[in-house]
């Protein structure tokens, strides 16, 4: 069996896989990719170019010619990497520098996915004195329902990625029933000034039409219509829009229910306050030179206090809060809003960087050491002839 397997592992195909010519061409498609996206984002956004070039794994040239996307390169890339590693532990002198870069680039590229398949980016808007344990999502959008029943409410919400008409939205223990007739991940609402709305909608909203996408997905409003049923009532046509700043209230029986698009909550590990935003100006402008914010923050049964500023970020259990942005009201009233990022693998890149200069450092005393044995060889025959 093993000289089965050596004999695989040393046929022309396998080796092919883990050969530098292939990182070459590897290489340079990532290079075609990278310039091919560089002129895409100019017309299309930096979200859209990402997810055409570099987060999926064909491009799709005219609609029918397959080209390898970023993703595709980026797996054979890290299997091509692993192999050669393989081959200089097994078949060849060990060069323990060589290896550690190797090992350094590989880890690089494991944090990348991680990266990508579970980092989370959100943001996390709070007025000055309010609370708040979960953050906003710039561009996934849920239907939320909910019991208008006191302060402290348990919410059901579905995401609506991928939502098709006819699509039906349970939410047990809830007893509503959603249908979508409509959805947009993108839409316009009009207001009718001289006929009622078709719907039921919180402002009124006449007619929604689909829009193209924004450039930046954060742009995007979500917009869509449902038909909203209960055992204990009739079923109603609602309208739903993503920029809606009160949820629609639905009577069922004796109870009321709200219903509401928004953008999908992640919950934190955390609550936090509010205190006190502070703002800094260029003297003699209204141009902030700095802004920052002293929260309160209340986790694993522990209540501190401290600032959050553009340089200072809040980090706690794989989670950082920056310090984003802030709005004023013409009242006085003062909100800031934070970037909220969650990624487990966040810490790879430090240390794959550190191998690999770690690495360059043993190869280049290695090689040095090797250059003055080399000398030392080459001097003593010629002083003993002398």
């Amino acid at each position: 069996m093993t000289e089965k397997l050596v004999k695989w592992w040393g046929s022309s195909p396998v080796q092919w896989m883990f050969s530098i010519p292939l990182t070459v061409v590897l290489l340079l498609v990532l290079m075609i990719l990278t310039f091919w996206g560089t002129l895409y984002q100019v017309e299309h956004g930096l979200f859209a170019a990402q997810e055409k070039f570099f987060t999926s794994w064909w491009v799709w040239v005219l609609g029918v010619i397959p080209f390898p996307g970023g993703k595709l390169v980026l797996g054979i890339l890290t299997l091509n990497l692993l192999g050669y590693m393989i081959n200089m532990l097994v078949f060849q002198p060990l060069r323990p520098g060589i290896l550690m870069i190797h090992a350094g680039l590989l880890i690089m590229l494991i944090g990348g996915a991680i990266t990508h398949y579970y980092g989370e980016e959100s943001y996390l808007s709070l007025w000055e004195g309010e609370s708040s344990n979960v953050a906003n999502s710039y561009y996934e959008w849920e239907v939320a329902v909910w019991k208008r029943d006191g302060m402290v409410r348990e919410v059901h919400a579905i995401d609506t990625k991928n939502l098709q008409p006819g699509d039906v939205l349970e939410f047990t223990p809830v007893p509503i029933r959603v249908q979508v007739e409509r959805y947009h991940g993108n839409a316009r609402a009009y207001q009718s000034r001289t006929e009622p709305s078709p719907y039921l909608s919180s402002f009124n909203i006449s007619r929604i039409e689909a829009a193209p996408p924004e450039k930046e997905p954060s742009q995007n409003t979500a917009s869509g219509v449902f038909l909203v049923s209960s055992p204990d009532m009739e079923p109603k046509q609602v309208l739903l829009f993503g920029d809606d700043t009160a949820p629609l209230v639905i009577p069922v029986g004796d109870d009321e229910y709200a219903i509401g698009l928004r953008h999908k909550r992640r919950p934190l590990p955390l609550m936090i306050t509010l205190l006190d935003f502070r703002k800094e100006l260029h003297p003699g402008t209204q141009t902030p030179r700095s802004f920052s914010s002293l929260v309160e923050v209340q986790a694993d049964g522990i209540t501190r206090q401290l600032t959050i500023s553009m340089n200072k970020p809040l980090r706690h259990r794989g989670y950082t809060f920056y310090q984003q942005s802030y709005r004023e009201t013409p009242e006085g009233g003062e909100s800031s809003t934070f970037a909220v990022t969650h990624n487990i693998g966040r810490l790879l890149p430090y240390v794959s960087t550190g191998i690999v200069v770690l690495g360059m450092i043993v190869h280049f005393i290695v090689m040095l050491t090797k250059h003055a044995r080399r000398r030392l060889r080459t001097v003593a025959p010629a002083e003993v002839a002398s």
